[in-house]
């Protein structure tokens, strides 16, 4: 399907300017924008995304929420930075290139891919993570044992599984969304408890024009002692 540019305003005209349905339009019918990172990862200053997030360590459950905005650009050494800041102070710094979207903890700092440019199904790449969920010590724990000790790094394998699929969340519902899994696994330093490694899984969903809806992280231990799992949903996104 490829409309001509008249065909095309009056489309978006007729739609109310819904944004989702003018991104959509733009996937299916512009050459060169289609399955574009940044509409996958908006970086514009202003937005800003409100998630909800269950979190279990063995079956005991908390829960939490998650507020981050999109700053102003910023250019250090000739590199464009977009920062997100959360509501809990921490700034992330985001950069993009022609083969995607980049993170770094600080400017000039070492980087991870955040999405890989085709998102087509199919697309893989690596990229450096952290324990996210077994990193605090739960009531697993007994006799104040410090965990966790790793040694080296942590890199997950992520692939790119569907370009086309619809995601139900607190947030209401998204079509059009990218599924992406990666997974990856870590030896303990120390043997704690009898734990000799850990494994990462996890599934994450991109709307195009909102950026992450949804994502599932399982981290377990080999052997099979400590099972951790936390689900973020999207709630609401604003501009301005």
């Amino acid at each position: 399907m490829k409309l001509s540019n008249n065909q095309l305003r009056s489309f978006i005209t007729l739609s109310n300017f819904n944004p989702f349905l003018v991104t959509i339009i733009c996937l299916i019918t512009i050459p060169g924008c289609e399955q574009s990172v940044t509409d996958y990862f908006p970086l514009g200053n202003g937005l800003k995304w409100e998630y909800s997030i269950l979190e279990s360590v063995n079956k005991i459950e908390s829960n939490s929420k998650l507020i981050i905005a999109n700053l102003q650009e910023v250019k250090i050494n000739d590199i464009t930075y977009y920062p997100r800041k959360s509501a809990s102070g921490h700034i992330y710094y985001f950069f993009k290139r022609p083969e995607g979207i980049y993170y770094s903890k600080a400017p000039g700092s070492d980087n991870a891919v955040v999405l890989r440019h085709p998102l087509q199904r199919g697309v893989k790449w690596r990229s450096g993570s952290d324990i996210h969920i077994l990193k605090r010590r739960h009531e697993s724990f007994a006799g104040g044992e410090s965990f966790i000790s790793l040694e080296g790094d942590i890199t997950l394998d992520y692939t790119v599984k569907s370009a086309g699929e619809a995601v139900e969340v607190l947030a209401g519902r998204f079509s059009n969304c990218v599924r992406i899994e990666s997974s990856g696994t870590v030896r303990v330093e120390a043997r704690t408890r009898g734990i000799d490694h850990i494994m990462i899984e996890q599934t994450e969903w991109y709307a195009p024009g909102i950026g992450l809806v949804k994502s599932i992280r399982k981290e377990f231990t080999i052997p099979d002692k400590i099972t951790g799992e936390m689900i973020q949903e999207l709630v609401s996104v604003k501009s301005g």
